[in-house]
């Protein structure tokens, strides 16, 4: 399982969070693509991670030749997925719940938390109304209510009506696809938090693309551990964030 290390940085990175952290020179971490089958082409993706005084931060450097990304869905909860995508999970440490955030280069985007196992899918239904119950439908344009999977011999339950106050921006020139997310503490049930206390602490967390070349074959990358499964949804082998001042 691979770890990194993320710097625990003394700045607010709603704004300008990559020039924030090219500042303090924080290394890239490079996705790979685990998959042959979902390898139409060899793409170069990077990604940038801190946590600061407010939230964490995450800024993607994705070649994007001739400057062509598929972007055709055109709201929040739609299935980015489908599109060209870029996706961050991050798991808080000993949590039973993973928060999912999904985006195209419109910056529309998927967001949602997923419970691990019955205690996970338990707290979600504890926590949400009755009409957030319902299951999500495949076809639905839009993806709300909750939605069961299997993970080998285990649940995950996603929670589609939860919403993040996630920000987002995108630029695609030079045939890359620059893009930053920041994500507020508040969006892990922490207010009034000391950042600092992370200091040592480790959580889980991957960064994914998805490449859509038009041709049916989507690529995959990301940073998982390796796996025979070709899903990003496997907490279970999501790489360490080792947070450090």
């Amino acid at each position: 399982m691979r770890q990194y290390y993320i710097p625990l940085l003394s700045e607010n990175l709603s704004e300008n969070a990559d020039a924030i952290m090219a500042s303090y020179e924080v290394e890239g971490i490079e996705l790979f693509y685990p998959w042959p089958l979902h390898k139409p082409r060899s793409l170069f993706t990077l990604a940038f991670i801190a946590a600061g005084i407010d939230g964490i931060a995450v800024s993607f450097c994705a070649e994007a030749p001739k400057n062509k990304l598929l972007s055709k869905k055109t709201s929040h909860k739609m299935r980015v997925f489908e599109d060209d995508c870029l996706e961050f999970f991050i798991r808080p440490e000993e949590s039973d719940i993973y928060y999912g955030f999904e985006f195209n280069s419109k910056g529309f985007l998927l967001d949602y938390r997923c419970g691990i196992g019955e205690k996970g899918k338990q707290l979600i239904l504890d926590s949400i109304d009755e009409k957030n119950k319902k299951i999500v439908q495949d076809t639905d344009a839009i993806v709300s209510g909750c939605s069961e999977a299997k993970n080998g011999d285990e649940i995950l339950f996603f929670d589609y009506s939860w919403k993040s106050k996630a920000l987002i921006s995108n630029t695609i020139e030079d045939e890359f696809w620059y893009a930053e997310i920041f994500i507020p503490w508040s969006d892990f049930g922490l207010r009034d938090f000391d950042y600092t206390s992370l200091d040592k602490k480790i959580w889980s967390f991957t960064c994914n693309r998805i490449d859509n070349p038009g041709n049916g074959i989507q690529g995959y990358q990301t940073l998982l551990a390796s796996s025979e499964k070709e899903s990003f949804h496997q907490p279970e082998l999501f790489a360490k964030a080792l947070f450090e001042s």
